[in-house]
């Protein structure tokens, strides 16, 4: 049986002993824009992670792997084949527009931020922003693994604060069910080193959007108040999808010990910056990779788990889409009602951390 080593249990007192590194050049910085609204689109079919055991059985008899056991995910979604990624993007991006009472022609930026694109050119984000009517906004792809969109709302804050955008809508959509149909085939060409492809089933599907505008706008929903983001490059070959072909390919007990090094003093960073306690921090949003990594960086932050919004269980990791999908989620739950401070925690394999503290407006 593949378990995750226990050898990084930590303790709550380990989070007060943490040293910060002295000012380099990634540190804490100020936000000032406003989430005008954020929600996301799910496709219906639902694969449990007992069908891909059965599957994995098929390819590699004496592999015993339990998923659920191993990772916390126990199902996850699968669009329909044939459903583009245009279209699951477009669907979260109608339902963020429609919560909000934005008009499509209002949007001056548009931004996708996903792993899987439509096409090399042009970029997936044009052919989105047709599809919803807008035709004259400044739009791009900005893809960078898990953290695609966070660095695209920590983008889209700059240029809201510099009136760069007046209102930018950011759209990730990813097709994560493409990564583990691909390690299927390559176990059953029988693939060397099969426990590198093992990630590759914690993966599902879905979309995700999310406006960002003005501090003042009426229609906020939070308000980013800092973030912090930094890349250890040294690590960017822990996780690698070489084209959209090949399965992903993971190192995962390596990308475990990257997370729980670099992800508390980081933490601890901008919770000074933003003069947070740990014990104020109501919720936090995690990047959806494993229940350990959220886990036991609950327990590094010193707060109860039960605080770290978990989509995991039901929907696997979804890359770029689970960091806005897990808080439009919470914001669906009422989650967020109660919370004067949200913490925002994004992983991605380079290996990159991305953080934001926000508030309810």
């Amino acid at each position: 049986m593949i378990r995750t080593s226990n050898q990084f249990n930590v303790s709550p007192e380990a989070f007060s002993k943490i040293e910060v590194e002295p000012l380099g050049a990634c540190r804490p910085f100020a936000c000032s824009s406003s989430v005008l609204g954020v929600a996301h689109w799910l496709p219906d079919k639902i694969v449990t992670s007992e069908e891909l055991e059965h599957q994995l059985k098929e390819a590699l008899p004496d592999l015993e792997f339990n998923i659920a056991e191993t990772t916390g995910v126990h199902e996850r979604r699968m669009a329909t084949p044939g459903f583009s990624i245009i279209e699951m993007a477009a669907n979260a991006a109608e339902r963020a527009l429609e919560q909000s009472g934005i008009l499509p022609e209002t949007i001056d930026t548009v931004i996708y931020a996903s792993v899987h694109r439509e096409y090399l050119e042009p970029s997936t984000a044009t052919l989105i922003a047709r599809r919803l009517g807008i035709q004259k906004a400044c739009s791009f792809d900005l893809s960078n693994a898990c953290l695609g969109f966070v660095d695209s709302w920590m983008l889209a804050d700059s240029f809201v604060q510099s009136g760069r955008s007046r209102r930018c809508l950011i759209v990730a959509a990813e097709t994560g069910s493409l990564c583990w149909k691909n390690a299927l085939d390559f176990l059953r060409q029988g693939r060397e080193n099969a426990a590198s492809l093992l990630p590759c089933f914690t993966l599902g599907d879905g979309a995700a959007a999310m406006i960002v505008g003005k501090k003042e706008d009426p229609r906020a929903l939070f308000h980013a108040q800092a973030g912090i983001r930094e890349s250890y490059s040294a690590h960017s070959d822990l996780c690698v999808i070489q084209d959209m072909s090949s399965a992903m390919e993971t190192n995962a007990l390596g990308l475990f010990r990257a997370a729980l090094k670099y992800g508390p003093p980081m933490t601890k960073e901008i919770l000074n910056y933003l003069n947070w306690k740990t014990s104020e921090v109501d919720l936090v949003i995690p990047h959806q990779a494993s229940e350990k990594i959220i886990s036991q960086t609950a327990v590094l932050i010193n707060i109860p788990e039960t605080r770290a919004h978990n989509t995991l269980c039901k929907l696997g990791n979804i890359a770029s889409v689970s960091v806005p999908l897990t808080l439009s989620d919470a914001f669906e739950k009422g989650l967020t009602d109660s919370a004067q401070r949200i913490f925002v925690m994004g992983y991605g394999s380079g290996f990159g951390l991305g953080m934001l503290g926000i508030t309810p407006a």
